[in-house]
């Protein structure tokens, strides 16, 4: 099975309990990569000095 990219928005509508169905939603979701595995999480912020 291919990796899944997990936004990171769908990982604070999971936590957020008072996101109504986008938490149902994205926790239903996170809990099925939880179980099969194969969740990957990009990281788009960079640093500038």
């Amino acid at each position: 099975m291919p990796d899944k990219l997990i936004d990171t928005n769908i990982l604070v509508y999971a936590y957020d309990c008072s996101e109504g169905e986008k938490h149902a939603v994205s926790r239903d979701f996170v809990k099925q990569i939880w179980k099969e595995g194969g969740g990957v999480v990009c990281l788009q912020n960079r640093v500038i000095a």
